[in-house]
């Protein structure tokens, strides 16, 4: 149980995202079935589930292949996704 403001983005214009200081981030039920939040994106996206209908949008990176390709790394950041360019 939280006894803390959930830290809406915007309560009076019921945009209910949570801030990213949120107490809610991270601290929701890790048994939880839900791979989507409402908007459509994965949970969960950090270190655990957020509690409420939405995840926060930090940061996830997923590497994709292996063997003797080098491997993709997609990094999903503030819900936009990054494909980072490759450096030599």
């Amino acid at each position: 149980m939280i006894s803390l403001s959930p830290l809406y983005l915007s309560p009076a214009a019921r945009d209910n995202h949570l801030q990213e200081l949120s107490a809610g981030v991270d601290v929701g039920d890790p048994n939880s079935p839900i791979a989507n939040d409402f908007d459509g994106q994965q949970r969960p996206v950090n270190t655990g589930f957020d509690i409420g209908a939405d995840e926060t949008g930090s940061c996830s990176v997923r590497v994709v292949g292996s063997g003797p390709s080098p491997p993709k790394i997609l990094a999903c950041c503030k819900r936009r996704l990054i494909t980072p360019k490759r450096t030599t």
